[in-house]
Order: C-alpha cells, then structure tokens, then sequence
C-alpha cells in the first residue's frame, strides 16, 4: 500500500457532486474477514437556449440516461424531474417525502434510478413503473454496469449492495473514524474503487483512498493536510483518478502505482471525464465550469451564465454536451465541443 501527503490548502468550497464509473461482476466478490463489517441488509434541435418551466428548487444533482435522451434533476425541494432533450418537455416529477436530493443516477441499462436523499438513504426506482424497488442503506449510490450492485458510503465504510436482495456484499474499509465519505468513484474496468472523505475527519487531514474491488485490499492513501471535501472521479481508460480537495488544483493519480502530481490550479468544486476520455469538466469559481483537454490540460471552453454555486455537472453518453445543476435553480444543458449553451431548465423565473 502507498501513502502520498498533499499539503494545506487555504481555500474552502460546498459540496459538489461528481459524475461515477460503474465496474462489473462484484456479485463475485467476496469480503475479507478483517475488512468486513455487520451492517443492516437493506442532440438539441435548436441552437438558440430554451427556458423551461418546471422546477422551483435548487439544484443539486444532474443525470443523463444512458440513451442520452433525458436529463434527470434533484433539487433541495425533494423532487426529481425528468426532463426530454429533444422536445424540452418535462416528462416526468417524482417526489420523494419532501427530503433534500443530494444525488440521482441512472443504471447503465436505465431500468432504474437511484436517489440519494440527505437522510442517508438510497432509493431504487423503477423507471417504468416509478415503484421503489428497493431502499438501501448510505449515500453516494453507484451502480455496476450490469445494475445488479449499487455502491454507497455507510460512515467511513463503502458497502456493496446486491440490488435484487438488498443483502451488502462487502465493505471496503480504510478511512479512519470518524469521518464522511464525500465521493466514491469506481473503475471502468471494475477493479478499483475510489473513495474520498468530507469535513468532518476530526483527525488533521483528509483522505482519498484506492481500494482493489475484488479483495477489498487498500492499494493506495493519498492524505490532504487540514480538512476539505474531496471529490473523485476515474478516467475512461481506468489508468488516472482524478482527485480535487476543497478549492485546490485537482492531484492526477496512477491508479496503478499510486504516483500523483498536482495540475494548474482548476477552481473550486467537482471534476467530471467526459465518456470518450477527451475533456475533463471542472467547477470554476462557484458559478462558471471550464472544459480542459483531458492531454494537454489547456482549457477548451469556459462555460458562464449560472447565478449562483454549481454544484454538479455530467457529460451526455456521447460526450457532445455537458449537463450543469446550479443553487440558481437552473439546469444548464452546453454544447461540450464549442460551448454554446443549448438549454435552460427552470421553473424559477418567468
């Protein structure tokens, strides 16, 4: 196991939600005794922008589906809208108890959605039925990409869930306690899990762990000084994490060696790959995202327009456009090759 220390960072930023990888066959993996852990079983046709009425909430996570025709939004109001990319309708608004969304996700075979209220619980949903299918225990819900296995944070412990039975499947622990995971991201190529902690690890610095899915074994530490959220996410090739802590540059680690070198500073929120592994999203100062070339690390495009705090963004299956949620209370939908904003979502405003 390798440990790499990053030093303090002056600069603060709220929480910002990052696009996840999916990884296969984890209904085979089993848990070490040592690490396991008793837990209950549980294309836009016009080029001009088009407001859209239909949401009075914040945003505070956004969603492609895997076909790429609908946007899904959850907002602070506790609803999730579904939203038609060619005909700028909204098709579909659920509400789930009134409690905050934190985060929504598709599965890869878009049967399902998992929604993360911030209670500390995710919810399966049925996408043709809209029933919930099943109610899981944590946050940060991740599906594999067969959607048999949705991964969650429980406190400082990642758990692996079978979604038909609700049973857990192993838990990767590492992070020290106490401590809340922020993110966790998983490899493409499903042998790696990434996880990163928040705020509260009371313990001096953050930690952004590396876990190795079938084993649960830790393989690589890379410890931030002070606290921070960090946020992860893997490139498309499975080779590079992405890591940024708090406002800072975003630390690009050898998923392999654990080797990392700090970028130029990017902002101050999440990062995102795009699906073709060509551009890399990043949260820039609260209202604006910047698209960087995933090789030379120049920035492409720089996209503004939101009113308030970005906090999350997501790149279309076919990488052509980029998805941004924002406390302004809109959806932005952007052309991810020339930058041109293509939609608005809102309800917020005439």
């Amino acid at each position: 196991m390798s440990t790499n220390h990053w030093p303090q960072n002056p600069w603060r930023a709220p929480l910002v939600l990052i696009a996840f990888a999916v990884i296969p066959n984890l209904l085979n993996c089993k848990a070490p005794q040592s690490r396991n852990q008793q837990l209950p079983n549980s294309s836009i046709p016009s080029p001009e922008p088009t407001m859209l009425v239909g949401r009075s909430n914040e945003v505070s996570s956004v969603a492609f589906s895997p076909d790429g025709k609908t946007v899904a939004s959850g907002n602070v109001g506790g609803k999730i809208i579904f939203w038609d990319v060619e005909t700028a309708e909204v098709k579909r608004t659920l509400t789930d108890r009134g409690i905050p969304m934190a985060s929504v996700t598709f599965s890869p075979d878009g049967k399902m959605l998992a929604s993360e209220d911030l209670v500390g619980g995710i919810r399966l949903w049925d996408v043709q039925t809209w029933e919930v299918k099943q109610k899981l225990l944590g946050k940060r819900g991740v599906f594999s990409p067969d959607s048999k296995i949705v991964a969650s944070s429980v406190e400082n412990f990642v758990a692996l869930w079978d979604v038909n039975t609700g049973e857990k499947k192993l838990v990767l622990r590492g992070h020290n306690n106490p401590v809340v995971i922020n993110s966790i991201a998983i490899s493409p190529n499903g042998k790696m899990v990434a996880s990163g902690s928040g705020t509260f690890a009371g313990n001096g610095y953050e930690t952004a762990i590396l876990w190795d899915s079938q084993t649960g074994e830790v393989k690589h530490v890379i410890k931030f000084a002070e606290y921070g959220n960090i946020r992860v996410a893997f490139s498309p090739d499975s080779k590079t994490v992405a890591i940024m802590y708090g406002d800072g540059p975003v630390v690009m680690v050898n998923a392999q060696k654990g080797d990392s070198a700090p970028m130029r500073a990017m902002g101050r929120g999440g990062v995102a790959f795009s699906p073709d592994g060509k551009t890399l999203a990043s949260v820039s100062e609260y209202k604006t995202v910047k698209l960087w070339d995933a090789k030379t690390w120049e920035v492409k495009q720089t996209l503004t327009g939101h009113e308030s705090t970005v906090n999350s963004v997501a790149f279309s299956p076919n990488s052509k456009m980029l998805a941004s949620g924002s406390s302004d209370k809109t959806v932005r939908l952007w052309d991810a090759q020339t930058g041109q904003l293509r939609l608005i979502l809102t309800g917020a405003r005439p």
